[in-house]
């Protein structure tokens, strides 16, 4: 693997027996965030995975599903859905959520400059509610 080469973001990517992890998407201070395949529906999806310093010992592993369990009964068309969640082979919690396309926000700003107010609408406006 060479630093040019498209896999070297994989590097320490969690194994998870259903899921084939693809990409790396994003990265903040809590989480990593990696486009991946669930074999068994053979569909795409998000997988979040906390980092290994977010959460400590058996009690913040059962903060973490209580929190999953909560997320996941959420149903809102302006909400990602979870999927599932676990602990993979190696230790790290993650989240399976739906995976959807399309620029960030971030992208679009740099796109346009700034929101016109009917876009800022448009954006915003659903995302509240």
């Amino acid at each position: 693997m060479t630093f040019n080469d498209p896999t070297h973001d994989l590097f320490g990517a969690p194994e998870i027996d259903s899921i084939e992890i693809i990409e790396l998407l994003g990265k903040g201070g809590m989480s990593l965030v990696y486009k991946a395949r669930q074999k068994e529906m053979d569909r795409i999806v998000a997988v979040k995975v906390l980092a290994r310093t977010a959460i400590r010992g058996d009690e913040g592993i059962k903060r973490f599903h209580k929190e999953a369990k909560l997320t996941s009964s959420l149903d809102h068309p302006n909400i990602v859905k979870t999927i599932s969640f676990g602990v993979s082979n190696d230790g790290q919690p993650y989240l399976v959520m739906e995976y959807l396309e399309g620029r960030s926000l971030a992208e679009e700003l740099k796109k346009c400059g700034r929101f016109e107010l009917r876009k800022f609408r448009d954006v915003f406006l659903p995302a509240l509610s």
